[in-house]
């Protein structure tokens, strides 16, 4: 897995540099960036067959309102080496924070509206990964087990959900790993939106994972009522919640439980929601 091969492959010419953030390195070689795709990289464990779909849409994709990075083909034509090199635009900016929740909510809707075309990929049916479970389970049935230790908030939070009419027959190809490293501001430009995580699910679902990864999950919820004008925003971040608890839940990642960013997410969410008029 050595980055310096992926330069020959794709052409490139210039030192390679890591970047900053990320679970995993990441390279620069001038204006382009080099990302090594392993099998759940996009929280689907076909992310190998996805990463060159998303390469031949990003190709396509008409960026208004926001921006994206598009792939690069290698020297053969392909958009991944045999070793899962793939290479993308740079795109300049920093991580988004609290201040630009307003800019990023009307990005995160272009961005939606952009990709509403591209059809679904046959695979995205079969994604096994514990995100591709909790995806599936924060919109259909509970799982038949969950950790003791995240029992009550996910009941709690299942009994807070309620079935949410028409959005469903919008669903559409969104971005479901939407925090705020996966997000650039720059000074005149749109918003820009990294590392795509394949999801089908209604825009205004995105909207809420974003929403729990800018304010929940970091101990903030004054920030929600930014996005009280989207579409049923109170069951989508319901869902949202569900769904990271049940992540953490089929992983057994609960050393931390007590004093973890979940958890304090998980309580945010319940007394936001309680705090609500009952319908």
């Amino acid at each position: 897995m050595n980055p310096k091969s992926a330069l020959q492959e794709f052409q490139l010419i210039g030192e390679l540099s890591v970047l900053p953030g990320g679970s995993k390195k990441t390279f620069r070689a001038g204006d382009v960036v080099l990302k090594h795709v392993a099998e759940t990289s996009l929280e689907n464990n076909h992310s190998q067959e996805l990463i060159q779909w998303i390469g031949d849409f990003s190709e396509r994709v008409v960026q208004e309102g926001f921006r994206i990075p598009r792939a690069l083909k290698t020297a053969e034509g392909k958009w991944i080496t045999e070793d899962g090199w793939t290479a993308w635009t740079f795109l300049e900016g920093r991580h988004a924070a609290r201040e630009d929740i307003p800019v990023c909510i009307e990005g995160i809707i272009a961005l939606h509206k952009g990709l509403k075309g591209i059809a679904k990929h046959a695979l995205m049916d079969d994604n096994r990964t514990p995100w591709g479970k909790a995806d599936r389970w924060c919109w259909g049935e509970k799982p038949d087990h969950v950790q003791p230790e995240l029992k009550e908030y996910i009941d709690t939070l299942y009994e807070m959900r309620k079935p949410v009419r028409g959005l469903g027959s919008e669903d559409q190809l969104i971005h479901g790993d939407l925090n705020q490293e996966n997000i650039l501001i720059a000074e005149g430009c749109p918003p820009a939106f990294l590392d795509f995580s394949p999801f089908w699910r209604t825009p205004e679902f995105a909207l809420a994972i974003f929403a729990n990864f800018i304010g929940p999950r970091r101990g903030d919820g004054s920030v929600l009522k930014h996005f009280a004008r989207i579409r049923a925003f109170d069951q989508m971040l319901v869902r949202a919640g569900i769904r990271m608890l049940l992540v953490m839940s089929v992983m057994d990642d609960l050393e931390d439980w007590e004093t973890c960013s979940e958890r304090e997410a998980a309580q945010i969410i319940i007394d936001y929601i309680s705090s609500k008029p009952s319908e």
